[in-house]
C-alpha cells in the first residue's frame, strides 16, 4: 500500500512538473518567436508554428504534449511503440525533435547523461571521502589551528560561484603551468589509427571544480556534528573503556552522523547530475549541462523544454532514492 502511494505521488509530481514546463514554454512564452528571432516575416512564423503544432488551441497542445510524454497513450506515426486497442498502446515517451541537432531529444539526453553521471559521481565521492579523512585527522590530532584554517578556506569556497572557481583552476593549471588539458572529454581519438583511448587527465579539472563546494559543506557539516556528538554520553563511555580515537571516530561517532551525511551526499549528487552547467560549458565537457546551455544559445525550444523536464525527473528520482535509503539506514 505504501509503495503504491509513493508511486502515485511520484507520478503526480512528474505530471505537475510537466504542466509547469508546458505553461512556461507555451502559455507564457511564444516558442515560435523565440526560435525565429525578432526580425522574421509573418509567413515564416506561421510555418514554424504549424511544424511544431503551435497553431492548435492550447488545450489540444496540452493533450498532445501529455500523450507524447506518457508511456501509455495514443500511438502516432512518430512514436516508437505498438497498439493493442485501436491507436491505444504502449510507447516510448517522446520529448520532441531538436531543431538544431535534428535528433530526438530523448536520444541526445541519454547520449550525454553518462558523461554527467561520471562527473557528478566522481566529484561527490571525492569530496565526501576527502572531507571524511581530513576531519578524522583533525579530530585525532585535536588541531584547532587546522580546523580554523580550513573553516576560513571552505567558507571562501562556499561563497565563490562555481564558474569563478573553474576559471581560476583553468588559468592556474592549464594556462600558467600547462600541467593539465584545457578542455575536452576523457575518451580521445587517436588521429593516426582512429582508435579511441582514455586520457584521465581530462577529468582532473572538472572534478576538482565540481567537488570544491561539496567538500566545503561536507567538512563543515561533519565538524558541526562532531562537536555535538563529542559531548554525548556514549563518547565519554567509549573513552572510559579505553578505545582509541580512531575507533571512536569510525565505529561510533561517524556511524551516528552518517544518515545526515547521506542526505547531504544525495542532495549534491542530484544537483550535479541535474547538470553542472557552467563547469561543463567552461571545460567543454559533453554533459547535459553543456547540451542545455548550447540549446538555449541556439533557441532550440524542443531541446530546452525536453531537457528541463528530464532534469527535473532525474532530480525527483534521486531525492526519492535519498529518502528511502536514509529511512532504511536509520532503521538498521
Amino acid at each position: 500500500m505504501k509503495i503504491a502511494r509513493n508511486i502515485l505521488l511520484t507520478i503526480s509530481v512528474i505530471w505537475g512538473v510537466a504542466t509547469i514546463i508546458f505553461i512556461l514554454f507555451r502559455g507564457i512564452m511564444d516558442p515560435s518567436q523565440m526560435m525565429a528571432g525578432q526580425r522574421v516575416d509573418a509567413q515564416t512564423l506561421l510555418n514554424i508554428q504549424k511544424d511544431l503544432g503551435l497553431d492548435l488551441p492550447l488545450y489540444q497542445q496540452y493533450f498532445i504534449y501529455l500523450n507524447d510524454l506518457s508511456p501509455i497513450g495514443f500511438v502516432k506515426n512518430y512514436h516508437q511503440g505498438f497498439s493493442f486497442i485501436g491507436n491505444l498502446g504502449f510507447k516510448i515517451p517522446f520529448l520532441g525533435i531538436s531543431i538544431y541537432y535534428k535528433e530526438s531529444v530523448g536520444y541526445l539526453f541519454f547520449q550525454h547523461v553518462f558523461a554527467t553521471f561520471l562527473l557528478a559521481t566522481l566529484s561527490v565521492c571525492f569530496a565526501f571521502f576527502l572531507a571524511y579523512l581530513i576531519c578524522k585527522y583533525i579530530y585525532i590530532k585535536n588541531s584547532l589551528f587546522y580546523k580554523n584554517l580550513l573553516q576560513i578556506i571552505t567558507n571562501l569556497w562556499i561563497a565563490s560561484p562555481s564558474f569563478i572557481l573553474s576559471i581560476l583552476l583553468l588559468w592556474v593549471f592549464s594556462l600558467q603551468f600547462n600541467w593539465l588539458p584545457i578542455s575536452g572529454y576523457f575518451i580521445q581519438k587517436d588521429p593516426l589509427n582512429l582508435t579511441n583511448y582514455w586520457d584521465l587527465s581530462y577529468f582532473i579539472l572538472p572534478v576538482a571544480a565540481s567537488s570544491l563546494r561539496p567538500f566545503s559543506l561536507f567538512f563543515q557539516m561533519i565538524f558541526q556534528l562532531l562537536d555535538n556528538e563529542n559531548q554525548k554520553d556514549y563518547v565519554r563511555t567509549a573513552k572510559a573503556k579505553g578505545l582509541n580515537l580512531h575507533q571512536i571516530y569510525d565505529q561510533h561517532i561517524f556511524l551516528n552522523i552518517l544518515p545526515t551525511l547521506i542526505s547531504l551526499f544525495f542532495n549534491w549528487w542530484a544537483s550535479l547530475l541535474s547538470g553542472a552547467f557552467f563547469i561543463e560549458y567552461i571545460f567543454d565537457y559533453p554533459g547535459i549541462g553543456k547540451l542545455l546551455v548550447e540549446s538555449i544559445l541556439q533557441n532550440d525550444y524542443p531541446m530546452v523544454s525536453g531537457l528541463c523536464l528530464m532534469i527535473s525527473v532525474l532530480f525527483l528520482v534521486l531525492n526519492t532514492l535519498n529518502e528511502v535509503l536514509v529511512v532504511k539506514f536509520r532503521i538498521h
